[in-house]
């Protein structure tokens, strides 16, 4: 009996959680008429594909998601790299005065939401004359990246027996070339994680881009889906299918590195 309810709260659990997705999916392949019905049905009675054509070929979106491919790169890599020293330092250096104040502080920064940030960011940004830029996005996207990725990994680092690192120096190895050499490649798993986590904040992230960019050429897929919808009327059709494929990046590197990501948020999570 106890597998049995199991068995059902599971089941009853993936289908809220999935409900959303699968709605969103058939939506995009109904007709505008289909999709208004007042007695909508989750299986299409007709099958479409205007709307992804649509989408793909007589809108934006393929720029947006140009867009966002490259922010989010340059957001994951720029983060990874700062991720790397500063959580290696903060695992090591653990003897620096300073050094505890400064893990707890990374810490505390993740329970600030990013809508106080927005202001002063807007400010430096205007100032520095980086809005509607890429570089404004990017900035903006390290402020929440990096502390995650640097918690994370400095999670990870600290589960590495320090005598590797010791046996290393004794041959004469620098701080550098044992981080790069022997503390990475162990921690493959760790830095994926964070990578995946900051890629996928980034993807989904919509606040600083709507607020530092207003030209077209330069939106991401969050603040270009939001074009779908008009002060009277939301291309339903249009935002399904566009949702649809701005989810398929994201859903492949989840799938591809799940265990990787699983793997580094535990020993991340435990660890630190």
């Amino acid at each position: 009996m106890k597998i049995i309810i199991h068995y059902l709260l599971i089941i009853v659990l993936l289908v809220y959680v999935l409900f959303p997705f699968i709605w969103m999916l058939s939506s995009s392949f109904k007709p505008e008429d289909e999709i208004r019905s007042i007695s909508p049905r989750i299986i299409p009675r007709q099958i479409t594909l205007r709307h992804y054509r649509a989408v793909l070929f007589e809108s934006r979106f393929l720029v947006f998601f140009r867009n966002s491919l490259f922010v989010c790169s340059m957001t994951t890599a720029l983060s990874l790299l700062l991720s790397l020293l500063a959580s290696y330092s903060l695992s090591r250096f653990t003897a620096v005065s300073g050094i505890p104040a400064i893990s707890k502080g990374i810490l505390v920064s993740q329970m600030v939401p990013g809508v106080l940030l927005i202001i002063p960011l807007y400010v430096l940004m205007m100032r520095a004359h980086l809005l509607n830029t890429y570089f404004s996005m990017i900035l903006a996207y390290m402020t929440f990246c990096v502390p995650i990725s640097t918690w994370l990994l400095k999670g990870y680092f600290d589960g590495i027996p320090i005598e590797l690192e010791e046996c290393a120096m004794v041959d004469g190895a620098s701080r550098i070339t044992i981080l790069f050499r022997i503390v990475i490649p162990i921690s493959l798993p760790g830095i994926l994680a964070a990578a995946l986590s900051s890629f996928i904040f980034s993807w989904i992230e919509f606040l600083f881009a709507f607020t530092f960019i207003d030209k077209g050429e330069f939106l991401t897929i969050p603040p270009g889906l939001a074009q779908y919808q008009g002060i009277w009327i939301t291309n339903w059709g249009g935002l399904m299918a566009a949702s649809v494929l701005a989810i398929i990046p994201v859903a492949i590197s989840f799938m591809y590195f799940q265990r990787y990501l699983v793997t580094g948020l535990t020993a991340g999570a435990v660890k630190g």
